[in-house]
């Protein structure tokens, strides 16, 4: 009798739904890794833009803020007339967005409904900046204590990035 390379139908069919189950487990997983990753990389990314700002008004000596926005922030060397306001002809150290960080959004219910608790700069957009001291400040020269708050899109994991007002960091 002769040989017959290949394989039965059914064979291919039983291997076709074992995949088909293994991907219908692990997607949902990928789903939530993926979320989270985007959670840890938009905390660390702020602390280190908080960071940079601190650095850069040391260095610099001059003031360094961070203002933010519904969409994400900027972090700009603030030598303009009006305090922590991003001004044109001022040095922009970065403009993130948090689109950029997959199901990452402002935890809307915390801060003034923003996400955010910094105060607010004359355009009504909450602000921090640092001293050459490295000490933070306010729009009205108090000073710029705050928190951040990040969330996934499904809400299960947070973050939050707390500035104190001695301008010490910290992610919890």
């Amino acid at each position: 009798m002769k040989q017959k390379d290949g394989f039965t139908i059914i064979e291919l069919l039983t291997v076709i739904s074992i995949v088909g189950i293994l991907f219908a487990i692990s997607v949902p997983n990928y789903q939530g890794w993926r979320s989270a990753y985007g959670l840890r990389s938009a905390s660390a990314d702020l602390y280190s833009y908080l960071q940079l700002a601190r650095i850069t008004a040391i260095k610099t000596q001059s003031p360094c803020a961070i203002t933010f926005y519904e969409d994400g922030y900027i972090v700009y060397e603030d030598t303009g007339g009006s305090p922590l306001e991003p001004e044109p002809g001022e040095n922009v150290l970065a403009r993130v967005y948090l689109d950029q960080y997959y199901g990452v959004h402002y935890d809307t219910e915390k801060g003034s409904g923003d996400g955010i608790t910094f105060f607010y700069n004359d355009d009504k957009d909450p602000s921090i900046a640092y001293l050459p001291n490295g000490l933070t400040r306010t729009n009205s020269g108090g000073f710029g204590a705050g928190s951040v708050y990040l969330k996934t899109s499904d809400g299960e994991r947070k973050r939050r990035i707390v500035v104190s007002s001695v301008g010490n960091i910290r992610v919890e």
